[in-house]
């Protein structure tokens, strides 16, 4: 308590030692708020740690990209979007706790092998629709 300011005075003891008094109580006031402030950020660098964590794994992007790819695809799918969308998330959350990037490249190969399948699902889809439009009409005879 470097910052503790006493006054001795003949005049004024009584005085003089309740504002001596309200000094030390508002400096060790400010030393509590200064302390709540430290552990405030100190919770702060924790997040930004655990960010920088996540950021730090090379095949993040990769495992987002494929993740935006699927959610774009499946806005055709044929059970709806929303049925699409949970099903998506809950594959992507039951994995999130995989940490072997082996692993990882293995699942995004997985699905990146969805996505072909769902690109030939969605051209196969256009190509008999063109079929029903343009060749299977009957000729009359």
């Amino acid at each position: 308590m470097s910052g503790v300011k006493i006054y001795i005075s003949d005049k004024n003891s009584s005085r003089t030692s309740a504002n001596s008094a309200a000094i030390i109580t508002s400096r060790i006031d400010e030393k509590a708020r200064i302390d709540e402030k430290r552990a405030l950020c100190d919770n702060c660098v924790n997040v930004i740690n655990a960010k920088e964590a996540m950021a730090s794994n090379p095949l993040r992007p990769k495992v987002i990209e494929l993740y935006k790819t699927l959610l774009y695809l499946g806005k055709e799918y044929p059970m709806g979007a929303d049925y699409f969308r949970t099903k998506l998330k809950g594959a992507f959350m039951k994995n999130k706790d995989v940490s072997d990037p082996k692993e990882i490249e293995m699942l995004i190969e997985r699905g990146n092998y969805v996505v072909k399948e769902l690109e030939a699902l969605y051209m196969l889809r256009k190509y008999r629709t063109l079929k029903k439009r343009y060749y299977d009409k009957k000729e009359p005879s």
